[in-house]
């Protein structure tokens, strides 16, 4: 009587073992980094934006968000804000970022998902819907389970000591994520205007190629 079985194996079972194996290590380790894994957030670029120039007021500028979990598992996203930074030249040619200013996001923009559907992409023949924001229009938290997405169109208001001007050269979105002890870089997208306005009045910008920079129109 063979009492080592083993001794039975020949090389192409020895490699079956093999394989099973590895394809049991492979999935336990997958299903272990899954279950730990939280929520993740990333965002599209933004196709469009409207940028509210109000003399003797704060600015808004108006943002169609859309944020996807790509994560494990169910994240909130509890609010979203927005830096602008602005540059200076440096040696006459290399650009060196500085002065950011934050906005952050006082309105869900109800009314306004309608009016980005129907925006043309030459002038606006009619009003933007957006009024001074109350506290029953501060922007819900929203949750989001793994594989979803929601567009948001948010309307960001400038700080008090906010100046427009024509160093801006980029946008970057932030949240605070459920879980995450620091706010969240979402999105980075370079930003520029053509002009400074004098009046009160709004330009608005658009791209269709996402990495791109997004660029603020004529103001009036």
């Amino acid at each position: 009587m063979d009492l080592n079985p083993f001794t039975k194996l020949e090389i192409r079972d020895l490699f079956y073992l093999i394989s099973l194996l590895i394809s049991a290590i492979s999935l336990f380790i997958s299903g272990y980094w899954n279950s730990l894994r939280g929520a993740k957030f990333m965002t599209i670029a933004p196709r469009f934006i409207i940028y509210i120039y109000a003399v003797e007021k704060q600015d808004f500028l108006i943002l169609p968000i859309t944020i996807a979990n790509i994560g494990a598992q169910i994240g909130v996203v509890d609010s979203l804000y927005l830096r602008i930074t602005k540059s200076a030249y440096n040696n006459g040619s290399d650009y060196c970022y500085k002065n950011d200013s934050t906005f952050y996001a006082i309105s869900d923009g109800e009314g306004l998902e309608e009016f980005f559907k129907h925006i043309p992409l030459t002038d606006i023949p009619y009003a933007i819907p957006f009024t001074e924001p109350s506290l029953g229009d501060l922007p819900r938290p929203f949750v989001l389970k793994p594989g979803e997405s929601q567009t948001k169109y948010l309307s960001f208001i400038a700080p008090i000591d906010w100046d427009l001007s024509l160093s801006i050269r980029k946008i970057t979105v932030y949240g605070n994520i459920s879980g995450r002890k620091k706010p969240q870089k979402v999105l980075e997208q370079d930003f520029k205007i053509q002009n400074l306005p004098t009046i009160t009045s709004y330009a608005q910008g658009f791209n269709l190629v996402p990495n791109q920079t997004l660029v603020l129109g004529n103001f009036p």
